[in-house]
């Protein structure tokens, strides 16, 4: 087999999978006030941004060719609540964020998360309900696991403080099974979603693959917030190629993903125009 490894022409013409920048989702946290970025400890290189901050980033994106960016609030703790009410306030940072981008970048994709965990007092995710949004398209968090990937997101978004020593493991998966994800999965497919999610990525490349076979939807990934930091960590301090990046972001796509939620997006998108 070494003869068509030699040489890249013969390499590039029997490659099976292609990572592009219309694969990636880029997720942002976002805070209240003006002309300001906060550092997340625990995501070296990720910030929080005001909406006026957020523009600049917003552009980046669209001149990199990355097709939306997903939007995860950090708010006040005064303004968290049991019932997470804020969440409802049509004034509230989710709301401005998404009308000042839909106004300055229409064509730029926009998704929002309707779990209540930065809203609430107890840092759980809740259930709501939305209606007469008949064009909202749904992805549904199908696939998702009780996992201990997701710390320092709970940072980024101040919720794992109101979390304490509370878990999520009543409704979120056991990581030890794999024909649940399946069974859910399902159930949310009939409920109407459009897309479904495994979350988190790298550990669950078996149950991306199981989805995809299983029901040919369009199926994301999300490489969540400790993925991110063990891999930023370990390139941060040459321990690994930054190449590792792009190698997992296409183990993704290799499992059977249509599109990866990844705090690379940008710098991924970059480096594959470098390609």
């Amino acid at each position: 087999m070494r003869r068509m490894r030699r040489d890249d022409f013969s390499r590039r013409l029997m490659r099976e999978h292609v990572l592009t920048a219309d694969d990636l989702i880029y997720p942002v946290f976002i805070i209240d006030g003006k002309a300001r970025t906060e550092q997340v400890a625990s995501m070296p290189g990720v910030e929080r941004f005001t909406i006026d901050k957020l523009l600049p980033v917003a552009e980046q994106c669209l001149k990199l060719r990355v097709p939306a960016m997903a939007l995860f609030p950090a708010i006040d703790q005064k303004l968290k609540s049991a019932n997470g009410r804020e969440a409802f306030n049509a004034k509230g940072l989710v709301p401005r964020a998404v009308a000042e981008l839909k106004k300055r970048f229409p064509e730029l994709g926009v998704m929002t998360d309707v779990a209540l965990d930065p809203y609430t007092s107890h840092g759980q995710d809740g259930i709501i309900d939305g209606s007469g949004h008949i064009h909202t398209r749904i992805m549904a968090y199908s696939a998702k696991y009780a996992s201990g990937f997701y710390g320092p997101f709970r940072e980024a978004v101040r919720s794992a403080k109101n979390l304490g020593k509370s878990d999520k493991k009543t409704y979120q998966m056991d990581p030890a099974n794999s024909d649940e994800a399946l069974w859910e999965t399902g159930l949310d497919l009939e409920e109407g979603a459009d897309m479904v999610m495994v979350k988190p990525g790298m550990p669950y490349l078996d149950i991306v693959r199981r989805v995809k076979d299983e029901f040919k939807a369009p199926t994301y990934v999300y490489q969540v917030s400790g993925e991110y930091s063990m891999l930023r960590g370990a390139v941060d301090n040459g321990w690994l190629p930054e190449s590792c990046v792009l190698e997992a972001l296409l183990a993704f796509k290799r499992a059977g993903a249509d599109g990866i939620l990844t705090y690379f997006a940008m710098d991924a998108a970059k480096a594959l125009q470098r390609a």
